[in-house]
């Protein structure tokens, strides 16, 4: 049984690094940036599977070489010894962190059959999750060490679950198309809450034609700008949807859409859901 030790350490290459509740093979941390400009690059790797889970929008995450936007209500999970980081980061950044090591999660993927499998893609933080995530906490808070034990490995167990399937998100950059398309990418960041924020009027700026500035803005981020700027929007719309006193269509028209219809029908473009739907079964 293990014994859950707070720890203060301060990493100086990782601004504002928060507290980590860590034991032998698991640890949680809270890494928070609130500051509104953009800040330096970070990447790293180490020898456990870590996941990263967005309390907002990550504009710019990097794994493997790949670039992806860090959607909230998502899991991204990290193999061992893969570098990973932010490229740039655009505003507010606040992610979990969770890592646990590589012999833990080994016994786990051979329980559930998937011993030669790895994380490839993202995946959705379920409510179950996230409930195991509040037991956790109340169990560290209790200093309930066995409670704390069962909880980890629900969690872990879900990672797994959850997370190894086939598909494979992780598709590296073309380097050369990335010139010129950072600086949209801020561009992006600062205004999609402009429900007249267009391709068009971005390609104009980016010097581009809109073919061209779609082909290598795909090729940098992996997705088309309309596919980004809809899953920027989506993002921040399930942070509004926690508040109860808002209503859809408030949270459509803050997110940059001109009509719930048009919201609702990117929602489910890109969560698979609707937004009621989503409230109900992955809200916590």
């Amino acid at each position: 049984m293990s014994e859950l030790l707070p720890t203060n350490a301060q990493k100086k290459d990782v601004l504002n690094y928060n507290e980590i509740y860590k034991t032998s093979y698991f640890s949680y941390a809270l890494y928070q940036n609130n500051s509104n400009e953009v800040s330096n690059n970070f990447f790293h790797s180490h020898d456990e599977y870590e996941f990263l889970i967005p309390l907002n929008t990550m504009p710019l995450l990097v794994c493997d070489k790949t670039n992806m936007i860090g959607e909230v209500g998502y899991c991204y999970p990290i193999n061992p010894y893969v570098e990973h980081g932010v490229e740039f980061s655009l505003g507010k950044s606040n992610l979990i962190s969770i890592k646990v090591s590589v012999d833990y999660i080994e016994k786990i993927k051979i329980k559930f059959g998937k011993a030669f499998d790895y994380f490839f893609t993202k995946f959705l933080v379920s409510k179950k999750l996230n409930d195991y995530f509040e037991e956790f906490i109340n169990a560290y808070h209790a200093n309930d060490v066995e409670k704390i034990d069962k909880t980890i490995f629900s969690i872990c167990c879900i990672f797994v679950e959850d997370g190894m399937v086939y598909e494979n998100d992780y598709k590296q950059v073309d380097i050369k198309y990335t010139r010129g398309i950072k600086k949209m990418l801020v561009y992006i960041n600062e205004h999609y809450k402009n429900r007249h924020l267009t391709i068009d009027y971005i390609s104009k700026l980016s010097g581009y034609s809109v073919a061209y500035f779609t082909k290598a803005f795909k090729s940098y981020m992996n997705e088309t700008p309309i596919m980004y700027l809809n899953k920027l929007r989506i993002s921040e719309a399930k942070i509004l949807l926690k508040d109860k006193n808002k209503s859809l269509s408030e949270v459509a028209k803050t997110v940059g859409y001109s009509n719930l219809s048009t919201f609702t029908e990117a929602f489910k473009r890109i969560t698979g859901m609707t937004p009621s739907t989503y409230v109900d079964n992955y809200i916590k």
